[in-house]
């Protein structure tokens, strides 16, 4: 009998060891993050910071000190906000391309300069007069430790080309000959000023003013001389004319002896 109970039960016993259906597998886990950048640790707080970023735009000192320049210009600080900046930094642009195109003037010529290499890293007021202080230099638009054209050809290109420049910005440039002079106009309606005189002219002009008297006193003297002149012809003439009428009376007064003598 009890065989047979176990005889019954073990179908049940096989039926139990039926294998479970597979699970699927879990996905393979994720890669490690990145190493982070690399850290400068200073020595005495062991603070950890990041290494620096460079902005392409960023001022370079070392071509600050061999291609920057101050250039003043006859507008307000408060005026001068960043439309006004971004038109600047065209016409810089603009002209540095003009005035690159001939050989020797820059220490290249890009032909493609735009605004953003005109490189402005600092604007001030002056207090005493109406004036905008703008410093910046222009770089190689590709390098960026490299320069277009030095302190002195930067300088060179807004003496000559000041007229134009002030054409294309709406306002003067103060070259060192606005100093005695502040204007009360709109900036944005101002004319452009004339350039300063070259040392040529200033060179004439000196020496024709100096040389005014000399010919002050020649054109006197030659005045002096001629009337002196006309005045010993004159009485040259008077002594010539009572010599004639002198002799004329002694020719009178002999034909009357002779008539005397005849009768």
């Amino acid at each position: 009998m009890n065989h047979r109970k176990i005889f019954q039960s073990s179908p049940l016993t096989a039926s139990s060891s039926t294998p479970a259906p597979e699970q699927p597998m879990p996905p393979p886990p994720p890669p490690p993050p990145p190493p982070p950048p690399p850290n400068f640790r200073e020595e005495t707080g062991h603070q950890t910071t990041f290494a620096p970023t460079t902005d392409p735009r960023e001022p370079v000192p070392e071509l600050i000190d061999t291609g920057g320049i101050e250039l003043r210009i006859d507008v307000e600080f408060s005026w001068f906000q960043s439309d006004k900046l971004e038109e600047f930094k065209t016409t810089m642009s603009i002209t540095c391309n003009e005035f690159c195109a001939a050989k020797g003037h820059c220490l290249t010529n890009p032909k493609i300069t735009d605004a953003d290499d005109v490189m402005v890293y600092k604007i001030r007021a002056l207090s005493e007069v109406r004036r905008t202080v703008v410093s910046f230099y222009i770089k190689n638009p590709f390098a960026r430790k490299q320069l277009t054209m030095t302190s002195k050809q930067l300088k060179r290109m807004i003496f000559r080309e000041r007229l134009a420049i002030e054409e294309a910005l709406g306002y003067r440039l103060d070259l060192g000959d606005l100093d005695h002079h502040v204007p009360t106009s709109d900036p944005t309606n101002s004319v452009p000023s004339r350039p300063a005189l070259e040392w040529w002219a200033i060179t004439l002009l000196v020496l024709g003013g100096a040389s005014m008297p000399i010919i002050a006193f020649s054109i006197v003297v030659h005045d002096m001389r001629k009337k002196r002149a006309a005045v010993k012809t004159t009485f040259d003439y008077v002594e010539m004319q009572n010599d004639d009428d002198q002799t004329s009376l002694q020719e009178s007064g002999r034909t009357r002896d002779d008539s005397t003598s005849a009768n």
